[in-house]
């Protein structure tokens, strides 16, 4: 004899809702234990966020270039700008749409911040 599991709609909205809120609960309970009682002082048991090797900005910007002869198609042209790093991290190209190359090495701490001016 099998057992079935009769289960309505509503007791699956329900179900879904009930599972659901657990797992939220659990996810911000560590978060709203905290005390904000002494938030500027390092905790010990805080991991140290590190400082980057690399650090480059790029800004997203619309422009206009002629990939086809004719009429130039309006694009979304990446410009970078390295702020902290090694020379020769970041290559850019004079008139090309396709924006910056970055050429990181190995090993270091690469970090990219994308900037969109609308």
């Amino acid at each position: 004899m099998k057992n079935k599991i009769r289960m309505t709609r509503r007791g699956f909205l329900k179900f879904a809702a009930a599972g659901s809120a657990f797992v939220l609960s659990r996810l911000t309970t560590p978060f709203s234990i905290q005390s904000t009682e002494n938030a500027n002082t390092p905790d010990k048991n805080t991991p140290h966020t590190p400082v980057p090797d690399v650090d480059i900005i790029l800004r997203a910007a619309r422009e206009t270039f002629s990939i086809l002869p004719g009429k130039p198609t309006p694009v979304w042209a990446y410009r970078g700008e390295l702020l902290s790093g090694p020379d020769g991290t970041l290559a850019t190209f004079d008139g090309s749409y396709l924006g910056s190359l970055r050429k990181v090495p190995e090993r270091l701490l690469y970090r990219e911040k994308i900037l969109k001016s609308i």
